[in-house]
């Protein structure tokens, strides 16, 4: 099943609300959510799957926390 969230900030830079996480802003979008089809739900669930393995696995974590640490340590322009 597909994950329904609130609106938060940065959260299209995970997701893409939609079309891999459903966003509700009041009671009544998650009743709509309820009455999609299981098709569409599925279909929103497995883009969501394939963009966590594709972008957001503890391998992209540790090279997002690496480049990081890189940077950090990097001497900066005067």
């Amino acid at each position: 099943m597909p994950v329904l969230s609130d609106m938060w900030p940065g959260l299209e830079a995970f997701f893409t609300p939609g079309s891999e996480i459903l966003v509700g802003h009041a009671p009544e979008d998650t009743l709509a959510v309820l009455d999609q089809p299981h098709s569409e739900l599925a279909a929103v669930a497995r883009r969501a799957q394939e963009r966590t393995f594709d972008q957001h696995t503890a391998a992209h974590r540790s090279q997002d926390m690496i480049a990081g640490f890189e940077a950090a340590m990097s001497p900066q322009p005067a």
